[in-house]
This record gives C-alpha cells, structure tokens and sequence, in this order.
C-alpha cells in the first residue's frame, strides 16, 4: 500500500511557512510568533506540522518538539518530552524531566520559580538561535505544561516560532486551563490561525486515488465523504482496508477506534451514545428520553464533549443534534448487544406508530423483522422525505422496503414493490443518482400496470436517460410516454387522470422542445401546455417554468423571470422538487449574464444554497457551470477552479463530467500547472465521449509543449469536428504555440472572418500591426452583451462522436456559453420526439439569440474562459470575458510598439494587468514584462523600432545606415538611445529585447 501523500492544505502551509519567514527577519526583541493551528481530531494537524518542519526556508536550526504522553498527562509533559533526547545538567531540575532527583539533590521548587526555570531551560536550548518550539495536542498536556506554554508565547526576546496544535478545548483532559491557554495563545501580538476543515470532494478523490489508483467513481466519492465527513483520518482508514469503499460494513478495528472516545465513561453515556446511534440521525431527544427512560442530559453534554455529537441549530425542529459523521453512528449501533437493540427498537417503533412517523416505523419495523409493515411504512415515508426535500433520506427508504418486500419474481405485479420502485426512481433522479433511477424507473414500468402510469414511468426515464447522455434513448422514452396515453384497451382516455397526464404530457414535450429548438419557437408550445393543465387542474408550474424560460431568452426578459419566480414559489408549494430546481435553475441562467461580479455571485450563492437546502442535485452540476462561466467572464480565476472542482469529482452527468474535467485542464493550462493539464487531459480522453472543449484542452496542452502532438496537428483535428466557436478558441491556443498565422489561417478558414479577435491576434502574429490596430474596436465590441445567446458550444451529438456538430457543416453556431440548458434536464415529464417544426420558412432570425445547437440538446458551455457563441447571420460572437480582452490588449501593445507608438502601447499593457488582476498565470506574467518593459524603455520611435530591427537582423552600423538611408552617426545616436530606454548593456541584448517583446519577429 502507498504511502499517504500530502493532500490539500496549500494555504494554511503557505501562511506557516510566512510566518516562518517573518520571524526570521524580525528582530530578537518582537519576542515569538504563534501559529495555532486548530481541528478535529483526525484533521491532520500532526501531517501539517511535519510537512511544515520539512519545507522551512532557512531551515531552523534547532526544533524543540514535544507532547503529552500517551496514557495520562502528567506535570511538565511538554518540557519534558522535549528534553528526552538531552543530557541534564545541573541547572535542569529533575522535576522539569520527569526524572528521579540525584542524590543529595535540593528540595523541590515552588511553582512559580519552577515556571522560570522551565523558560530558562527553554531560553537555554535555542541557544539564541531562532528555532521552532512544537507542541503537539496541547489539549492532552497537563496544566503546568500549559502555563508554560502560556508563558513562552508572551516572553519577550524569546527567537521562535512557537507552532500549536489542537482540538477544540471542551474535549481537553483539562477544560479550564487549557481554554485559558488558548485565550492567551489568541491574543499574541503575533498569531496566525489555522483551522483544518475536513477534506473536500477533490481532496478526498486524490487521497482515493492515491491509494486505489485511478479516478474514482462520483458515487463512491459522494458515499465516502457522506460516511467520514471528510476526516482525513478516517478516509485513510477505510480506503486502506479492502473491500468496497461506498457501503462495505466497518473493519473491526476502525470500529473500535471510533467507540474508545466511551472508554471509562459512565454507563449511562455508553447507553445513551448506542441508543441514539440506534434511533438514526439526527437526534431526536424527545425519542431518546422516551427510550432511555431517564434523564440523559448530562450524557448528552458528555458526548458533546468528547466530539462525538456535535450541535447542528439548521436541523431542528427535528433535533439540533446529530454525530460528528455517519461512520461514527454505525460504529455505536454495531457495538449495542441484541437485547439491548431489541429493547429500543421495540419501544421506538411503538413511539412511532403513536406519532404517525413513517420513516422511523419503517427503520424500527424492519429491525424487528416486521417485513411488511416496514415495507409499507417505507413507501410512505418514502414519499413524506422527497416531498420535504430530503431525497437521499427517501432513497434510504426505498432501499430498506425493498429489501423488506417479498423476495419472489420481481416482475409478478406487486403494488408496494411498485410504488417503492415509483418514489425510488424520482428520489434517486432528483439526488442525481441516475444510475439508480434508470434501474428503479425500469422496476417501475416493469409494475405499471395501467397506461398513465405506464405513460409518467416513460417519461422519467426518458428524463434519466437525457442525464445519462442517451440523447436517443431519451427520444425513444418520450415516444414511448405519448403512445402509452393511446394504447389500446385504455379504459381511462377520458378520465380525470389521463387528461392530467396528458397535461403532463403536454408540459414534457414543451420543455423537450426547448432542448432543441429555438426559444421563440417553444412559447405557442408552452403557453398551450399551460392552458391544458389549467382546463384539467394540473399544476401550471412545470409549462410555467419552460415558458418562462423561453421568453426571457427571446426577448422578454423581465416577463420570463418574473414567471420563472411565480413557478417556482407554485412549485415550492406542490412540494414538486423537480420542477423547483429547474426553476432555481433556469433563473440563474437567465439571469447571470446580466450581472456584474457582486451581484451575480451573490445570485449564484443563493441558488447553490436552495439546490443544497433540498438536495437538488440533479441541477446542481449545471448550475454550477453556470457559476464557473461568470468567474471566467469576471476574470476570477480562483472562484472558477473552486467551483469547477467542487463538482467535478461528485459529477454524475457523464457529459458535465468530461466537460468539467476539460474545464479544469485548461484553467491549469491558464495558472502554469501544465502536468495537472496532462493528467485532466488524459482523464477526460478516458471518458470516451468527443466534446469539442477536449479537443481545445489538447491544442492548449501541445501549445504549452507539454503533449507529444504538435500544435498544428491538433488544431487540424479540430476542423470538422468542433463548432465554430470551440475552433476559434483552439486557433487561439495554436498561435500561442508558435503555429504560423498563415497555417492557422489556413485550417480555420471561414471562422477568422466571423471573429474580429482572432483576426486580431492573427494579424499580430503575422506583423500586420496597422490591420491590428484598425481591429481593435471591433475585437473589444462583444455583439449584443445585453441578450445572450442560447446554444452550447461543446457538446457535440454523443449519439455519434466521429461525426460533426452540425448537420450542415457551414451553418455558423449559435451557441452562449452563458446559455444554460434551458431545456432543464432536471423534470421528469417531458415531451417526445416527433414534434412538429413550427418555425416555417419565414421565421425571423434571431440575430441576438440564435437557435438552439440541435445536434447538442442545449447543454450549457461552461467549459473554457473563451468560449464564444454564434450570433445569428454567421457571426461568432465573443463572450465578455476578461482574460481575452486582456489577451487583445497584450496584443495590440505589441503591436502599437512596432509602430513606434510606445505611450499607447503601454496604455493598452497597463489595461491589461489590471484585467488579469485576479487571473495569476502566464498571461498576467506576459503583460507584466511588457508593461515593465515600456515603463522602462520609454517611448522608441519609429525610426528606432527601425533601428532595432536591423540591429536584431545582426547589421553593423554601416549596414544599419546603407538599408536605411541615414549617416553613420545618425545609426550611432539611436543605437545609443536604444540602449539607455531598452536597459540594455549591449547590441545583443537589445536586439534580445527587442525579439522578447516583439517589437521585431525574429528571422
């Protein structure tokens, strides 16, 4: 098994290591810094602390690390840990040591003069060298180790970095005084905080894929963090065991581990701590009084104490406390004995059926083996925890009824098993589980018995599928959804309930619609499904929310969304939680556009919050996307690679996922990580599906020159089979990989002319400075910012990945990359194929909107900083993204710098670094030189950009004079002034200078 490797914690190293650095160069009198550095345990504070001492630049040159021992503090632990390894002398009591006094030796010290002798040891081991004092778990030391830790840490003219770690102080073996200690350690004139929170979902699939070698599934790592919350002790622990990592029964010994916190406890805590591991989480302490039959609140502040439950206010009202981490309740419920189980099992279900509480009957029942009542409490609560957005809650239940049910044929017709596999379908679909909802759905249509619910089952797989990338099978499903309301022998076609499926019906196939048609084209379809479910008292919010969302992109805006927001709060009081988060959903994506930085993340916050509230996970990953393509826009490249690495290890949408993984390769591309571009590359390669983004990653890493592909090569693999937009971004990424502008030109063909920018870029590479210069405005004028476009740029047809995006291959691309899928992949009830084109030959062109990428389904394009769209009438329009308007200020710099127009250039350098402010990578590094370059050369003219060239072409002066025409003397007053505003010290570095900063091209 490997070796656990370093994982996380960058910033909290990189704020030790500061600190490190700072008292280095202090003076001797500013006394210690203190680093305090706070966490759980299992945190990995121990793990800091030693790459910490590692990475030190000087290295101390002395370290004086120590801790309590491990069974029991006793006094001066710390000090004397430290002096274990240390010959005493005789001015070390024996006390501080912990070791027998010679013979004859002096009485014992008081305390206060053993507190001075402990700071003078300590004094006397650095020797007057500035050193690192350790300590280690200060909440296990005894209480003269923490006034002496205390002490050390306000002593003046001590040359240290005093580092500290430590759990919370209500779990120290010494409440009181190590709180005050911590009080004391805070208020340091110098001190630094950091607090380990538990790992994330990228940090815990490197530390998977550390050790089982390879990316792991989404749903393992969605099941591990679930099952540790994120410790990093406990993630080791299970991933080093074998077996399956997302639901294998506890080793024995992590078991173990996780209950010793209980050792010498008083029984009743014991009690208390299995009897609530038992009853489920959160805690209901009305339940657990009822159970325990007794007062159990000391026991309960004894386990808050120990960190084993921890108090959660958002919880209640159904209990504001829950454990630590769910491997910890499953560990307690292990360790409870069969009559102990038993017993509170059987008093809680009786609880239960006297509160009408169907999902604790159901968990209570089947631990009784009451298989029946539990498998018919199970669809019940099933449907309660869905309704109340609890989704995974509700799968649970699925689960436990089914395993409950009767074992026999699964396909024999079976009312419970089928409303379980209806309920399981819909939860697991809204928790993003599709893998799990295509099985419970087809269970589902395999029970369906009559045609409308025959019909609703179609629909939600075909809704599943869609996630799943089955854009076939999703048309297949819907069909299947239509013909089932036309079946033969269907004794409901003019009832009640098949009248609202087909309103049902009607919303699906407008919203399906919307995936593959133009905006304008979806309203009539819409506003009719509207009108259906009205005349038969359907709920109008499913048609409502495509409605809306077909307005706002085809002009009406302020409608759309207020229709948008009306749905939703309809929805939210249907308790639909579908169509609430494609509601949520599509307002962000209408909306986002518009915004600036602050308002717009302040929307994206609130929506990520509701989808996070109801376990909306079927759309958290697309609105997501929609996020990283506002940061992209804002020129936030840290908020983007958040973002897009806190879905990309949990995404279960196969096409999001390769779209996220190529995302992330090219923002490393963009910060400098070229290997982590190599490995997202070969990743998203591993997924198997052609998405144009991949193509561009490739092209971006052969630029870099870290991909055995040349450039060209990859460029020309593009043509074809990316969209205009992606090929244009793609040629971008070519040129800054040294590939001609004339071969560019050349591959790309009709999509320089629609994109004023890369014409620009080209123009500067190929030394056409004044056609550059002239371009300028319209490579900064993003078309129509005001009304987004609605396609996607990326997702080619996955049905078929050899062939191109368009069925007419010269048809330019409509697509936005702010454009969510505004077909939603997210309700269950969508329309099938087959619907008719109402647009006729005379429809209007949209020239803002577009339509809609028909071989793409209208996924959004969130995947690369440059992503641009097409507007109607064969233009490619750019995205207002900042680190492209950047790029063509960098450009034209050069450009106005050839030209002798140095002032202006150093304009169009400064407006660039201040776009690329909080984009940290080789562009900012590039229009920084530049910009430090002109500031420092000053203003060359025209004559000396002359000069400059024949100097660089390698002329003596009276070459320089013959080709140009002036004296001798002439040439030598402006090579001398091209020395002393390029900063050069001779012929070469200018001539250097001047091929660096392109104000010649290099023969």
């Amino acid at each position: 098994m490997p070796a656990t490797p370093f994982i996380g914690r960058a910033e909290e190293l990189a704020e030790i290591t500061g600190a490190w650095t700072a008292q280095t160069g202090a003076a001797s009198g500013n006394g210690p810094r203190v680093v305090l550095v706070t966490g759980e345990a299992g945190s990995g504070k121990s793990r800091l602390v030693a790459e910490v001492l590692e990475r030190l630049d000087p290295p101390p040159p002395v370290v004086l690390a120590g801790a309590a021992r491990t069974l029991g503090a006793a006094p001066h632990d710390w000090l004397a840990s430290v002096l274990s390894g240390h010959p005493l002398d005789g001015g070390v009591p024996a006390e501080l040591a912990q070791r027998s006094p010679a013979p004859g030796a002096g009485t014992r010290l008081a305390p206060a003069a053993m507190l001075r002798a402990a700071v003078d040891v300590v004094r006397t081991l650095l020797d007057g060298r500035c050193g690192v004092l350790v300590v280690e778990d200060l909440h296990d030391l005894d209480p003269a180790s923490l006034t002496l830790i205390g002490e050390l840490a306000a002593t003046a003219a001590l040359p240290a970095l005093l580092l500290v770690t430590t759990r919370p102080p209500q779990e120290a073996a010494f409440a009181p005084a190590a709180a005050r200690t911590l009080r004391r350690l805070s208020g340091a004139p110098s001190v630094v905080r950091a607090h380990l929170a538990p790992f994330n979902a990228r940090e815990t699939a490197e530390l998977i894929e550390a050790h089982r070698g390879g990316a792991p599934a989404p749903e393992t790592v969605r099941a591990l963090l679930t099952r540790t919350g994120g410790n990093p002790f406990w993630l080791t622990e299970l991933v080093t065991a074998r077996g399956d990592l997302a639901g294998a029964p506890l080793p024995a010994h992590v078991a173990g581990l996780l209950v010793e916190p209980l050792a010498g406890e008083p029984a009743l805590v014991g009690r208390v701590a299995r009897a609530a591991a038992l009853l489920g989480d959160p805690v209901e302490t009305d339940v657990l009084v009822h159970v325990c039959e007794g007062e159990i609140e000391p026991a309960l502040r004894r386990l808050l104490d120990l960190g084993m439950l921890v108090i959660a206010p958002d919880l209640a009202p159904a209990g504001p406390l829950r454990f630590r981490h769910p491997l910890l309740r499953d560990a307690l419920a292990r360790s409870a004995l069969p009559s102990e189980r038993a017993r509170v099992h059987g008093l809680a279900r009786a609880l239960a059926v006297e509160l009408g509480d169907d999902a604790a009957l159901a968990r209570h029942a089947a631990a009784l083996g009451r298989l029946g009542e539990a498998s018919a409490a199970a669809v019940r609560g099933a449907q309660a925890s869905l309704a109340a957005g609890l989704p995974d809650a509700a799968l649970e239940l699925v689960d436990l009824g089914l395993r409950a049910g009767d074992p026999a044929d699964p396909a024999r017709p079976d009312p419970t098993r089928r409303d379980l596999a209806r309920v399981g379908a819909a939860a697991a679909f809204v928790a993003g589980r599709f893998t799990a909802a295509e099985r419970h759905a087809a269970d589902w249509l395999r029970q369906a018995a009559d045609p409308a619910g025959r019909s609703d089952a179609h629909r939600l797989l075909a809704e599943i599928r869609w996630c799943l990338a089955d854009r076939a099978g999703h048309l297949a499903a819907l069909a299947d959804a239509r013909a089932a309301l036309t079946a033969p022998g269907d004794s409901t076609g003019s009832g009640g309930a098949a009248a609202g499926v087909g309103a049902r019906q009607a919303a699906a196939e407008a919203a399906s619609a919307l995936r593959l048609s133009e905006p304008a084209q979806v309203v009539p379809l819409a506003e009719a499904a509207m009108v259906v479910a009205e005349r038969t008292g359907e709920s109008i919010a499913s048609a409502g929310v495509t409605l809306g969302t077909a307005l706002a992109f085809s002009g009406a805006h302020d409608r759309g969304v207020a229709l948008l927001h009306a749905c939703r709060q309809i929805a939210e009081h249907d308790r639909d939680p579908v169509t609430v988060g494609r509601a949520v959903n599509n307002l962000v994506a209408v909306s986002l556009p518009r915004l600036g930085d602050v308002t717009g993340r302040r929307l994206f916050d609130e929506a990520m919050a509701a989808i996070g509230r109801a376990g909306l996970e079927f759309c958290a990953g697309r609105t997501t996307a929609l996020g990283v393509a506002h940061a992209l826009r804002t020129g936030d490249l840290s908020r983007a690679e958040t973002l897009v690495w806190s879905r990309l290890p949990i995404e279960t949408d196969p096409v999001e996922r390769v779209r996220f993984a190529a995302t992330a390769g090219l923002l490393a591309v963009e910060r400098g990580d070229d290997p982590l571009a190599v490995r997202l590359l070969a990743r998203a390669d591993g997924e198997g599906r052609d998405v144009g983004l991949v193509r561009v990653l490739r092209v971006a890493v052969a630029a870099r020159g870290v991909h055995p592909v040349d450039p060209a090569l990859a460029l020309a693999d593009c043509v074809g089979r990316c969209r205009p937009a992606r090929l244009v971004e793609a040629a971008r990424w070519a040129l800054h990989g040294g590939v001609p502008a004339a071969t560019v030109e050349d591959l790309v063909g009709d999509a320089v002319g629609a994109a004023p920018q890369l014409r620009l870029l080209l123009a500067v590479a190929a030394g056409r400075d004044a056609a550059a210069v002239d371009l300028l405005p319209a490579a900064l004028h993003h078309g129509h910012p005001a009304r987004p476009n609605h396609g996607d740029q990326t997702r080619p047809d996955h049905r078929d990945p050899g062939r191109s995006n368009h069925s007419n291959p010269t048809r330019p691309d409509h697509g936005d990359p702010r454009r969510l899928d505004h077909g939603d992949a997210g309700r269950l009830d969508h329309g099938g194929p087959g619907r008719p084109n109402h647009a006729g030959p005379g429809r209007p062109n949209h020239r803002d909107a577009g339509r809609l990428d028909h071989g793409d389904a209208g996924r959004l394009d969130h995947g690369d900083p440059a992503a641009v769209g097409g507007g109607g009438g064969g233009t490619v329009e750019v995205v207002e993204a900042a680190p492209y308007d950047a790029a063509v200020h960098t450009a034209v710099a050069h450009a106005l710098l050839r030209l002798g127009r140095a002032g202006d250039a150093r304009q169009h350098a400064e407006r660039a670094v201040a776009l690329l402010v909080h984009w940290p990578g080789w562009r900012l590094a590039e229009a920084e030189t530049l910009l430090h370059s002109l500031r420092a050369g000053g203003d060359l003219t025209a004559r000396e950009i002359e000069v400059l060239g024949c100097l660089a072409a390698g002329m003596s002066n009276q070459q320089v004079a013959s080709s140009l025409g002036i004296s001798i003397r002439t040439v030598t007053v402006h090579v001398s002034n091209l020395l002393r505003k390029t900063g050069a010290a001779s012929r070469t570095e200018a001539a250097m200078w001047a091929v660096r900063h392109r104000v010649v091209t290099p023969s």
